[in-house]
C-alpha cells in the first residue's frame, strides 16, 4: 500500500471515529453541564458565578433557547449588584456569541446592539466597537451586504482605535470576497495589513493575512495563496485563539486538496477538526462534513460522500449559513451527476443558482452556472450548454477569477468538440448552435493552457490538456491529439499513482493477511511460553543483568540529550527575548527619532532642511537595518521558509513601489527544515544588496530571481539585462566586495557576471 493510500485511510477512519462519536447539535457532554452546575452551586465570588453562567450557556444547543434565556437573566441579575458594567458587557457579548454560533442570529444582532447602546461613549466604548464588528459580520451573513458595508464605513469614520479601523477593512474585504469584487477585496485587505501592521496588530494580522490568501485564491494565485495561508498560521500558532487556528489549518488543507496533495490535506482537515470539536463549533463541524465529503468524491466513493454533504447541509440549515448550504447543494449536484443522474443534478444546481442569487453570493453564482453547463454537455445538450459556459465566461472575466476562466474555456473547447462527434456520427441534435470554429477553439485552449501554467494549477492544466487531446482527435490533427493526450496522462499518473479502488482492495487484503498472522503468531506465542517457562530461571538472572544495564544505558543518554536540549531551549530564548528588546527599545527610539526630526524638519529655516532630511534618512536606514538584525537573530524564524518569507516581504514593501517586477521562483516555498541564523542572514543581505544593484544597473523593469536546494547546498540567483560591461561597473560602489565577504564567512561562494546580463550568484552548504 503506497504512502498516499495509507494517509487516506487513516484520515477517513479518523473521520468515521469522529462522525460516530460527535452529535452535530450536541458536542459538550451532559456531565461537563453536570460539574459546571457543581461550581455554581458552591461559588461565593459574585465575578466568577458570572463566568460559570456563561460557560453553562455555550453547551446549550438552540432547542434549549428558553434555558439560555433563563441562565443569561439570572446571570444579568447578579452582575447589576456590581458597580462595574464590564462583567455584564462580557456576559452579554459571551451570549450574543454563542447565539451566533448556534444559527440565532436575529437574537445574536438585537443583543449585540443592546451592548453597543449601552456602552458607547463610556469608559468601555470597546465593547461597543467589538459589537459593531460583529452586527457587520451577521448582517454580510444574513446577505445584507449593502448595509453592512455602510456599518463598516461609518466605523471607520467614527473611530478613533487604529485596531476597530482595520478590523472594518477586514469585514469590507470579506464582504467584497462573497460578492465577487476581487480588485476592491484586494485594496481593503491591503489597508487592513499597513494598518494593523502599523500599530503591532497580530491578532489581526494574522487573520488578514487568512483573507489575503483568499483573495489570491479566487483569482487563481494559488502560490501566493499557500504563501499568506502560511504567515497566517505562524502569527496565529503563539498568540492566536482555537478557533482561528483551527480556521487556519482549514484553510491550509484546501490549498492542498487543491493542488492535489490529499495525504496533506487530510493531515489539516484532521487537526483542524479535532480543535472544532472541542470548541462545540458547529460552522466549523459543518465546514469538516463538507471537508470529507469532497475528498471521499474524489476518490469515488460516492455515497460515503453524498452521506457526508447532507450531514454539512442539515447543520448550515440549522446555524442559517448559506453559503455553506449553497456549497453543498453544488457538491451533492456533483455526485448525481457523477453517478449519472443528470436531471436530479440541473436540479440542485438550479436551486444553488437560485440561492445564489437571493443572497448576492458569487462565488455560489458562478459555480451553479458552470456546472449546469457541463452538465447540459454530458446529456448532449450542447446548444443549452453553450449559453449556460458563455454566460459565466463574461462573469468570470468580469470578475478576474481565472481558475473558473480556464475551466470555462477547457468546457467550451469540450463541448465543441464532443457537438462535432455528433455530426460527424449523423446524431441529430436539438439545433445546430455552434457559433464557433476550429480557430476559435484553438484560441480558447491557448488561453486556458495560458491561464494553468500562470497559477501552476494541476486541476486546470489536466483540464486543457484533455480539451486539446479531444479537439485535435476529431480535427484529424491525430500527432497533436497523441502529444497532448501523452501529456494528460503523465500529468495525471503523477498525482494519482494508480487507480485508488484498487489501491483500497489492496489495503483490506493485507488486512486480512495481517488478521490471519496475527493468529498464527498467538500459536506460536503458546508454544514459545511452554518452551520458555522450562529455561525461565536461567534466562531470569541474564535478563536482569542486562537490563539494569540497558537502563543505565538508558539514563545516561537521555541525561545528555536533555541537557542538550536545556542548552538548545536557553540559547533560543536569549535569542527571542534579545530581538523582542531590540524591536521594542531601540526600535521605538529610532521612530521616535524619525518623527522629531520629521517636525523639526517643517518647523525649520529653508537652508537647512536638507540637513534634517540627511538625518530622517539616516534614521530610517537604522529602523531597517535594525529590523534585519531582530530578523536574524529571532530564534522563532529559523526555517527556510522563514527566509523565503523575508524576501517576499522585501520585494512587496520595497520594490513593487518603483514599478519593477520581480519573478521569485523556489522549490523551497514550503520547506520547515532549520538553517543556521548566520547563513540565513548572509544570504537576506546578499540578497537585498544584490536586488539593488539589479535594479540600478539592469535595463527592463523584469529582475528574475532562483532560490533552491541542490542537494545539500543552497543556490541563490539574481539576473537582470544590462548594456554595461563588468569593467564599466564600480565595484566599491556596487558592494560586490562586502557580498563576497559575507559568502566567505559562511564557507560560502560567490560571483557575478555582465556576459548575459547582469547576474549575481550565491552558494553555501548547509550541512
Amino acid at each position: 500500500m503506497n504512502q498516499f493510500t495509507s494517509k487516506v485511510l487513516l484520515g477517513l477512519c479518523i473521520f468515521s471515529i469522529l462522525g460516530i462519536t460527535a452529535s452535530p447539535t450536541l458536542l459538550f457532554s451532559q456531565s461537563k453541564a453536570d460539574s459546571i452546575l457543581q461550581l455554581i452551586k458552591t461559588e461565593e465570588s459574585d465575578s466568577l458565578l458570572i463566568k460559570h453562567y456563561g460557560a453553562l450557556i455555550k453547551t446549550k444547543t438552540k432547542k434549549e433557547l428558553t434555558e439560555i434565556e433563563d441562565l443569561f437573566n439570572v446571570a444579568s441579575q447578579i452582575a447589576t449588584k456590581n458597580s462595574d458594567p464590564k462583567p455584564a458587557y462580557s456576559l452579554q457579548f459571551l451570549t450574543a456569541e454563542h447565539l451566533y454560533s448556534i444559527g440565532l442570529l436575529d437574537k445574536s444582532i438585537d443583543l449585540y446592539n443592546s451592548i453597543r447602546e449601552a456602552s458607547t461613549g463610556t469608559t468601555h466604548n470597546r465593547y461597543a466597537l467589538r459589537s459593531q464588528i460583529a452586527i457587520i459580520d451577521i448582517l454580510s451573513k444574513q446577505s445584507n451586504h449593502a448595509e453592512a458595508k455602510d456599518e463598516a464605513f461609518a466605523l471607520i469614520k467614527s473611530a478613533k482605535d487604529d485596531e476597530f479601523v482595520s478590523k472594518a477593512y477586514e469585514s469590507l474585504a470579506r464582504i467584497c470576497l462573497k460578492t465577487g469584487e476581487l480588485d476592491l477585496a484586494q485594496a481593503y485587505i491591503d489597508t487592513c495589513i499597513q494598518t494593523a501592521q502599523e500599530i503591532s496588530l497580530g491578532d489581526e494580522l494574522s487573520n488578514a493575512f487568512l483573507i489575503k490568501g483568499k483573495v489570491h485564491r479566487a483569482q487563481g494565485n494559488y502560490d501566493s495563496t499557500s504563501h499568506y495561508y502560511h504567515k497566517a498560521y505562524d502569527l496565529s500558532k503563539d498568540k492566536g485563539t482555537d478557533k482561528e487556528i483551527a480556521t487556519i489549518l482549514n484553510n491550509l488543507g484546501n490549498a492542498s486538496q487543491l493542488a492535489g496533495n490529499y495525504d496533506k490535506a487530510i493531515e489539516y482537515y484532521v487537526k483542524s477538526l479535532t480543535i472544532k470539536e472541542t470548541l462545540n463549533d458547529l460552522r466549523g463541524l459543518c465546514i469538516g462534513y463538507h471537508n470529507i465529503g469532497t475528498i471521499q468524491n474524489d476518490m469515488k466513493e460516492y455515497e460515503a460522500s453524498k452521506e457526508n454533504f447532507e450531514k454539512s447541509m442539515d447543520i448550515a440549515i440549522e446555524i442559517q449559513d448559506k453559503p455553506l448550504e449553497i456549497h453543498n447543494l453544488l457538491r451533492l449536484g456533483h455526485v448525481e451527476e457523477s453517478l449519472g443522474n443528470f436531471d436530479k443534478a440541473i436540479e440542485l444546481n438550479k436551486k444553488a443558482r437560485k440561492k445564489s442569487e437571493a443572497h448576492s453570493f458569487t462565488k455560489g453564482l458562478v459555480s451553479s452556472i458552470y456546472n449546469l453547463g457541463v452538465i447540459h454537455m454530458n446529456k448532449g445538450d450542447h446548444y443549452q450548454s453553450y449559453e449556460y459556459l458563455v454566460d459565466v465566461l463574461g462573469r468570470v472575466k468580469k470578475i478576474g477569477s481565472k481558475p473558473y476562466e480556464a475551466a470555462t474555456l477547457s468546457a467550451i473547447a469540450k463541448n465543441y468538440t464532443l457537438e462535432l462527434k455528433h455530426k460527424k456520427e449523423n446524431i441529430e441534435l436539438a439545433k445546430d448552435p455552434s457559433f464557433l470554429s476550429p480557430k476559435d477553439v484553438q484560441a480558447y485552449l491557448k488561453r486556458a493552457n495560458t491561464l494553468a501554467d500562470e497559477m501552476n494549477s494541476t486541476e486546470n492544466k489536466i483540464d486543457v490538456l484533455e480539451a486539446l487531446s479531444m479537439f485535435h482527435q476529431e480535427t484529424g490533427n491525430y500527432k497533436e491529439a497523441s502529444s497532448a493526450l501523452r501529456a494528460f496522462m503523465t500529468l495525471k499518473d503523477s498525482i494519482y499513482q494508480k487507480d485508488r479502488s484498487d489501491a483500497i482492495a489492496s489495503w483490506e487484503t493485507k488486512y486480512n493477511v495481517a488478521k490471519k498472522n496475527q493468529e498464527i503468531a498467538e500459536l506460536d506465542l503458546a508454544k514459545n511460553i511452554a518452551i520458555f517457562k522450562s529455561n525461565r530461571n536461567r534466562t531470569l538472572f541474564i535478563g536482569s543483568i542486562l537490563f539494569f544495564i540497558g537502563l543505565i544505558g538508558f539514563l545516561l543518554t537521555y541525561l545528555r540529550q536533555r541537557n542538550a536540549r536545556m542548552e538548545l531551549k536557553r540559547k533560543e530564548e536569549f535569542r527571542s527575548k534579545l530581538s523582542s528588546d531590540l524591536h521594542d527599545d531601540v526600535g521605538s527610539i529610532l521612530t521616535g527619532l524619525s518623527m522629531q526630526t520629521e517636525l523639526l524638519q517643517m518647523q525649520s529655516d529653508p537652508s537647512i532642511k536638507d540637513q534634517f532630511e540627511k538625518i530622517n534618512e539616516m534614521s530610517r536606514s537604522a529602523m531597517s537595518r535594525m529590523r534585519d538584525t531582530v530578523w536574524a537573530i529571532d530564534a522563532n524564524k529559523d526555517s527556510v521558509r522563514d527566509l523565503v518569507d523575508r524576501m517576499l516581504d522585501f520585494n512587496e514593501d520595497t520594490i513593487a513601489p518603483t514599478g519593477k517586477n520581480v519573478v521569485f521562483t523556489s522549490n523551497l516555498t514550503s520547506s520547515e527544515e532549520s538553517i543556521k541564523p548566520d547563513i540565513r542572514q548572509a544570504l537576506y543581505l546578499v540578497y537585498k544588496e544584490a536586488i539593488t544593484n539589479a535594479m540600478k544597473y539592469g535595463t527592463t523593469d523584469k529582475i528574475q530571481v532562483d532560490l533552491r536546494r541542490e542537494g545539500k547546498a543552497l543556490k541563490l540567483s539574481i539576473k537582470n539585462d544590462t548594456d554595461i560591461t563588468k569593467d564599466q561597473m564600480k565595484t566599491s560602489g556596487l558592494g560586490m566586495r562586502s557580498m563576497a565577504k559575507r559568502m566567505e564567512k559562511i564557507n560560502g561562494t560567490f560571483s557575478y557576471t555582465t556576459d548575459d546580463g547582469f547576474t549575481v550568484l550565491a552558494s553555501v552548504q548547509t550541512d
